[in-house]
């Protein structure tokens, strides 16, 4: 049982004959995707070079690794598959066992306890590994050839459970046990900035013939590519896959999946591979500062809501790949995405981690220079997940709502029901603030409240619960501004500056003047009154109390950027209040 109803590619596919002879059974992880046979192929070739016969670590190893990276990803169905391939080189049930509970310490030397440890680091926080970790390998006498194939087969691992999970593919034999929760939990990792630079690994040079493919489709050859120019086949497995998945527009554009790349490429913090592909981006009429949104923020890159639903759909597949379910597949259909679409974008999820997962593990440097090195704080992950900027150490402040949304997110639809009456006065006075229309304001919150509803599984508690809310209402009037007829600007003009140096000082503090339900009066319309774009700025930084970061974020600008507008909107504003709130001086006009 899949999420994709399957075509007969009948036995004569030449990928199912050597599957069937690799595993003893056709796996049902290609059935499911019997939809893309050229997909088919290419990750079967990518499967058999890497954990084929061939290799400089031993099949064992290279299988136990693709085990533990399973059992640690909570993936059931690689989990059984690689238990039934162990059974039968051999290992022992109890071993397994301990295996998938994470206790391999107790079962292998030292020295392939090491190698394991490194794979689920690699696999669980790519972003912590570093050459310390290459470093320490070689003091257990692992060679570099050792350590690219335990890389290599990692970033497999990760591909595979990315795409049984997307597929929703069912274990072909008996489920086995896994830990309730991942048995590997990474200490700290480099600081960013102080990690000496790579590459990590010294390998073998070569010249296959698939770096004169990557240098006539792209004009260059990726460093990440050369550096494993001495395993042909690896390498060109690898090709096969970039020329069956990625390169390919005839089922989603060429355009939409290097979309799909480099916001995955960002959610997985490979400055490497966002690099690289926004430069292709770029090669494909895509804006620089477009591009380096796509990987920052996707919501607020100039993108259709389609392929901005593809995009959600694809992060929330690389935070959950087995909470991405039925209904999110449903929700891309509505969109206008047929079955072949949704299972090619599960294939890029898939490849993209792959290759980054690679890349952060050799530490090549950017074949081009980078927008920016990506940090977990700086980068929108997850579908509409607020991105708060929490320094290490800092404590997170408390969420009164924590409680409700873990109850709505097990499935209890009342709570979110408590959540609405909660924030509903909020809500309203945030859209009226950006949208100056009472009317247009309560047909967004509507909207706001069903996103919130359908995307508060991707829900991350890394900022409180309202301010996750006020960023999807923001969006919500935002869009609603860019639709007006006429368009109503979201930009400055050279009016509004001129207006900024000409507000009075306030001679007395207004609550000696008036009370404080008539100042707030006066400073709501004084706000209403304001130009849009400072209007927006000045309600969510003052109003709603969104951080410079939120806010900027909110509205596609910079932080510095956005500074300046809070204070021209301010100094604005000032300018508005200013008539109720100074006096005149003693003998002036007599």
């Amino acid at each position: 049982m899949s999420y994709f109803a399957e075509v007969g590619l009948g036995t004569a596919f030449a990928p199912y004959r050597a599957l069937e002879a690799r595993y003893r059974l056709l796996p049902g992880i290609f059935r499911a995707q019997s939809l893309l046979p050229r997909a088919i192929e290419a990750e079967a070739g990518l499967v058999l070079a890497v954990l084929g016969e061939a290799g400089v670590l031993p099949r064992i190893a290279r299988e136990e690794i693709v085990l533990a990276v399973a059992a640690a990803c909570g993936e059931p169905y690689w989990v059984a598959l690689e238990w039934h391939v162990l059974r039968g080189l051999g290992v022992a049930e109890s071993e397994l066992e301990r295996f998938t509970a994470g206790r391999h310490t107790g079962i292998a030397a030292p020295r392939e306890s090491a190698l394991i440890d490194f794979a689920l680091k690699l696999a669980c926080r790519p972003d912590c590994v570093g050459k310390a970790d290459i470093d320490s390998l070689r003091g257990y006498g692992w060679e570099d050839p050792e350590i690219l194939e335990a890389a290599v087969t990692t970033a497999l691992a990760r591909a595979l459970c990315l795409l049984a999970g997307g597929t929703g593919v069912q274990p072909d034999g008996e489920p086995k046990p896994i830990p309730a929760r991942p048995p590997y939990f990474p200490a700290e990792g480099p600081v960013v900035g102080e990690e000496p630079p790579g590459p990590y690994l010294v390998l073998p040079p070569g010249r296959p013939p698939a770096l004169d493919y990557f240098q006539e489709t792209f004009g260059l050859v990726p460093n990440l590519i050369a550096a494993q120019a001495g395993r042909t086949d690896l390498l060109d497995a690898q090709t096969g896959l970039i020329k069956a998945v990625l390169v390919p527009g005839d089922i989603l554009s060429r355009l939409q999946k290097e979309c799909i790349f480099i916001a995955v490429a960002a959610a997985n913090l490979s400055t490497y591979c966002v690099a690289a592909h926004c430069q292709i981006l770029r090669g494909l009429g895509v804006p620089p500062a477009d591009a380096d949104q796509i990987a920052v923020n996707h919501r607020l890159a100039p993108l259709s809501e389609a392929d901005k639903g593809l995009l959600d759909f694809t992060l929330a597949l690389l935070r959950r790949p087995r909470g991405t379910g039925a209904g999110e597949i449903a929700r891309l259909r509505d969109l206008g995405f047929s079955p072949a679409q949704i299972l090619e974008a599960v294939a890029m999820t898939a490849l993209t981690t792959f290759f980054n997962t690679l890349s952060l593990a050799l530490g090549e440097a950017p074949d081009f220079p980078p927008p920016r090195v990506f940090r977990p704080q700086e980068v929108h992950r997850f579908p509409l997940a607020a991105r708060p900027v929490i320094e290490a150490g800092m404590p997170r402040p408390a969420d009164p709502d924590a409680e409700l949304v873990a109850r709505v997110q097990t499935g209890e639809t009342d709570a979110f029901e408590e959540l609405v009456r909660r924030h509903t006065r909020r809500i309203y006075r945030t859209l009226v603030g950006v949208l100056g229309d009472a009317d247009e304001a309560r047909d967004a919150m509507q909207e706001t409240f069903l996103k919130a509803y359908q995307n508060i599984g991707g829900f991350q508690g890394r900022s409180k619960f309202i301010t996750w809310l006020i960023s999807i209402a923001t969006h919500a009037g935002i869009e609603r501004l860019r639709e007006r007829r006429p368009a109503e600007s979201l930009d400055e003009t050279g009016e509004d500056r001129l207006l900024t140096v000409q507000a009075r000082t306030w001679r007395d503090n207004p609550e000696e003047a008036y009370s404080r339900g008539e100042i707030r009066a006066i400073v709501e319309r004084g706000v209403m009154r304001l130009p849009t774009p400072y209007r927006l700025a000045v309600m969510l930084r003052d109003i709603e109390q969104l951080s410079n970061e939120e806010a900027a974020a909110a509205l596609n600008l910079s932080v510095p950027g956005f500074k300046a507008r809070v204070f021209r909107g301010r100094c604005l504003l000032r300018e508005t209040l200013a008539p109720h709130f100074t006096r005149r001086e003693k003998g002036a006009g007599r």
